[in-house]
């Protein structure tokens, strides 16, 4: 994959009409993955670096569970707030690399989280 979301099929595959992955799909057709870049499961993604999404964008993917409610955001963070000790038990959780456990590491305002965001969004077309 390139810098984008989008990829291609390339190589003998890309014929009109040739089947792949078992017959399933025509590997002659573009397959668009940039809705599957946004969230924290974007930072998994190669190839969506510059498509993830912003701050905001991330807290409504993590808060998601809440959507039914206007408060989803303020609920997000008085959850997490409430069973994670950043200082204490839970100091490991912060000594990995920001892409582990993402939402819960933002509700919670991990700088190193809140940078990788802010690099994303640097490095954004």
């Amino acid at each position: 994959m390139t810098l984008s979301c989008s990829i291609e099929a390339k190589g003998i595959l890309n014929t009109p009409g040739q089947p792949c992955w078992d017959g399933r799909v025509d590997c002659s057709e573009k397959y668009d993955l940039t809705p599957a870049c946004k969230g924290q499961g974007g930072y998994a993604l190669p190839g969506c670096k510059g498509f993830r999404g912003d701050e905001e964008a991330m807290i409504k993917s993590c808060s998601s569970t809440w959507r039914h409610r206007a408060d989803r955001e303020q609920l997000f963070r008085e959850y997490w707030k409430g069973r994670i000790d950043p200082n204490g038990k839970d100091k490991w959780m912060f000594d990995q690399s920001p892409e582990k456990n993402m939402c819960t590491r933002m509700a919670l305002n991990d700088p190193k989280v809140l940078k990788l965001i802010q690099d994303e969004q640097d490095y954004a077309p």
